[in-house]
């Protein structure tokens, strides 16, 4: 009796091992960690960028830093003829907002490591890219583009359902079923990882982009894939055990 208890109890910890290890197996890209920075546009100041920026807390962007730029794509009028994102500030979030009167805007994120020297980090194996969001008061487009090694890209546009605030909802791209890949594609050493809110589809700001969006994003991470059959072999592993200790 004692044996089939030590069995199930080591059963039991390799389970839990394995489970930690199925969650430490998500990739960050960003949870936005400071440091406080708001960039502004309007019809007079049409881009805001910042290059090279590194969190309050380490690890907790790839590559260690973020270039963000913000572009003011038309719309609005007078005080209303704006748009705000900001990062960090101690709410560890990623905040785009756009003034009324129809306003347009759109961020990019570029993650290439310091001085755009590259990632240098592998994707292979994993599911996509998930993004956690807290609100969205609209859809909006989002485009994510990959670089490889050797320059070849993959890269997909979806839209992201409207949240409403206080969320969160998780929004989740595959590279499987949504990236569409050059040929030699190699996800096991990345380049880059840029991501565009709001994205403009046409280039000329009239396509998808959202007019007075509020969107609150929380992090964005890499999935991997389902650890169902490494839980399921554990458990059958405890199985084991305990089954041969009831034959010996």
């Amino acid at each position: 009796m004692m044996d089939t208890f030590k069995a199930l109890l080591l059963g039991s910890v390799l389970s839990v091992v394995a489970l930690g290890s199925a969650n430490a197996g998500y990739l960050t890209i960003d949870e936005f960690s400071g440091p406080n920075t708001t960039l502004s546009v309007d019809a007079g100041t049409t881009s805001a960028s910042v290059i090279d920026q590194a969190p309050d807390v380490a690890g907790t962007i790839i590559g260690g830093v973020r270039d963000m730029t913000l572009d003011f794509l038309g719309g609005g009028t007078g005080a209303n003829g704006n748009a705000q994102v900001a990062f960090g500030g101690g709410t560890g979030l990623f905040i785009h907002t756009q003034g009324g009167s129809g306003s347009i805007a759109q961020t990019t994120v570029t993650y290439d490591g310091v001085a755009g020297a590259g990632l240098g980090v592998s994707f292979a194996g994993q599911q996509g890219i998930e993004v956690g969001l807290i609100e969205s008061d609209a859809g909006m487009a989002w485009q994510f583009l990959l670089i490889d090694i050797n320059g070849n890209t993959g890269s997909t546009v979806e839209l992201t359902p409207s949240v409403a605030f206080p969320g969160p909802a998780t929004f989740f791209t595959s590279f499987a079923n949504d990236f569409t890949f050059d040929a030699g594609f190699d996800l096991s050493n990345i380049f880059s990882f840029q991501l565009i809110s709001n994205f403009d589809t046409d280039g000329a700001g009239t396509a998808s982009p959202v007019a007075a969006l509020d969107v609150t994003v929380d992090y964005i991470r890499v999935v991997p894939e389902p650890a169902t059959l490494a839980l399921f072999g554990v458990g059958l592993l405890g199985l084991g055990i305990v089954r041969r200790r009831k034959n010996i």
